[in-house]
């Protein structure tokens, strides 16, 4: 009897939540636990290199005397930064 017991786990913390606390707060849990699951380092890395990219562009451009183009690579940028992180968050 001695290796016969198995601990409850999370089945039992699952069962004492859905017997104490209230439907409204288990979905907000629910919500909870989505949102730290999205991958927060990945995002901000490919952020941090999409800026990169885009602030040497836009030197680049600026130093060769293309002030236009410089500006239409810092526009790209944000446009791009904004997509990456709404494609992080919406996977």
């Amino acid at each position: 009897m001695l290796f016969a017991y198995t601990s409850p786990g999370n089945g039992a913390l699952n069962w004492v939540a859905e017997k104490t606390l209230k439907p409204e707060a288990l979905d907000f849990f629910d919500k909870m636990n989505g949102l730290f699951q999205i991958q927060w380092a990945d995002i901000m890395l490919t952020m941090v290199q999409v800026a990169t990219f885009g602030i040497c562009g836009m030197v680049l451009c600026r130093a060769m005397n293309m002030k236009e183009v410089g500006t239409m690579c810092a526009w790209v940028t944000v446009v791009d930064c904004i997509g990456v992180f709404l494609r992080g968050i919406m996977k």
